[in-house]
């Protein structure tokens, strides 16, 4: 019996099934963007912000929103950044 991914989570993500205080997170994020309101999700360390963002540029991506995207992050962070989108979305090619 393997593990459901929920049909709230973006498509293009990968290899990951997310629990369902990140799928808040992911909701909260795409009603921000969606409704041209800024926010910062501000989680404890370890509880997959780093996901729910991929997820947040996954979403855009499938809905042809425009972009490029920034992610402002430290650039001691730049490895698993790239790290985490080859993982959870290699379709994407950062």
């Amino acid at each position: 019996m393997g593990i459901e991914v929920s049909v709230r989570q973006p498509y293009l993500l990968e290899g990951a099934c997310m629990r369902d205080y990140q799928l808040e997170g992911f909701e909260w994020l795409k009603l921000l963007y969606l409704n041209g309101v800024n926010g910062i999700l501000a989680d404890e360390m370890g509880l997959g912000k780093t996901i729910q963002a991929i997820s947040l540029v996954c979403f855009m991506i499938e809905n042809k929103l425009p972009g490029p995207y920034l992610i402002v992050a430290p650039l001691s962070t730049l490895a698993n950044w790239v790290n985490e989108f080859a993982t959870f979305c290699p379709r994407v090619g950062i």
